[in-house]
């Protein structure tokens, strides 16, 4: 029975944890003879300041990590390592899989992803599955590094066309593919979020946004105006103002706002992802630094239309149109993704295991 080792970011919010979970239950199905286990090194907080603290005894936030910990259960975690264990004793697999999720982003430095380079010495095959270094480059000073820890992985796909162009200039070959929430099929997906909505009547969901400006807020008014419904906000700024918060959802209750929301608004990738599964509305706020993936998307799938910047005039009249998104050449267009997409993660697979 073969062993694989898949190193991603397991974080507390619900893109890490659904992809992460998508990643595992894709390859527990397409490797039925195999071990599949998710390398588990905690996220070590950027930095500890009095709000953190009180904000960890909170009663919401008490039952947020509860529930992101009862949804943990559900993914084939290894026990806990730290970094240094694994870079000095490296795990036994007969095949090692980084991705996906940002674990490449070593925009503020290498120190909390090295191990996500694999720089260890191992006889088994080291290979990415849409592996992500969430920005447009990499500081220049790290590239020899980085290409020298690449150059030892026997394949590599990322998740956006940066990732090709960052790799390509370092003379590197790489293959784009979908982001693991897209392996799973909408019938999944579906399940997960139940039938029946947690939040009563008709809503805007609002999720995933920067807090150091107004434009936020700005969106969300023009939503709520141009449809005339409540905004709902999950993981809510005391900057902004939400007519309802929901701080205590977990990864599934994220699932069925988004299932059965009458609109989204988001710079969120993930809220984009499930927007588009479930065949929801949705408008999209530029993030100023990590917008590269969902402009990915929205090109393969024809609605850059769908996407605003701050600057952007007229937001709330675009929004008053009510223009319904048609779904017909979208869910055909995402289909095709995702059949080469699967085309590519076995044939990978299996010739590294083989």
């Amino acid at each position: 029975m073969k062993r694989i080792g898949i190193y991603t970011i397991i974080a507390n919010n619900y893109g890490a944890q659904l992809q992460a979970y998508a990643t595992a239950q894709y390859l527990q199905q397409l490797c039925k003879d195999s071990v599949i286990e998710l390398v588990y090194v905690p996220e070590v907080p950027m930095s500890y300041n009095w709000r953190s603290v009180v904000k960890s005894f909170l009663p919401q936030e008490i039952i947020r990590k509860q529930r992101f910990k009862h949804f943990q259960r559900s993914l084939p975690l290894t026990r806990s390592y730290s970094v240094n264990e694994i870079l000095k004793i490296p795990l036994q697999y007969d095949l090692h899989i980084v991705g996906s999720d940002q674990v490449w982003n070593i925009s503020a430095g290498m120190d909390n992803h090295l191990h996500y380079f694999l720089p260890f010495q191992t006889s088994s095959p080291k290979i990415a599955l849409a592996a992500s270094f969430g920005t447009k480059g990499i500081p220049n000073l790290l590239k020899e590094q980085v290409c020298s820890y690449l150059t030892d992985f026997s394949s590599i796909s990322v998740r956006e066309t940066d990732g090709v162009n960052i790799l390509a200039e370092m003379g590197i070959k790489s293959t784009q593919i979908l982001d693991p929430t897209f392996w799973l099929d909408k019938e999944k997906w579906n399940t997960l979020a139940g039938d029946t909505p947690l939040i009563k009547g008709d809503y805007i969901a609002a999720v995933g946004f920067e807090t150091a400006t107004q434009a936020p807020q700005d969106f969300m008014d023009s939503a709520r105006m141009a449809y005339g419904m409540p905004v709902v906000g999950l993981i809510t700024y005391r900057n902004f103002h939400y007519d309802k918060c929901y701080n205590t959802f977990g990864p599934i209750e994220f699932l069925n706002v988004i299932k059965f929301a009458k609109v989204v608004v988001t710079s969120s990738f993930h809220t984009l992802v499930f927007s588009l599964m479930f065949q929801r509305d949705f408008y999209l706020l530029k993030h100023t630094k990590r917008n590269s993936r969902m402009e990915n998307i929205l090109k393969k799938v024809g609605l850059m239309h769908r996407m605003f910047d701050s600057n952007s005039e007229n937001i709330t009249e675009q929004m008053k149109k009510k223009e319904h998104i048609n779904y017909t050449n979208v869910n055909c267009l995402i289909a095709a993704m995702q059949e080469d997409t699967k085309r590519y993660i076995s044939k990978t697979i299996f010739t590294h295991l083989s």
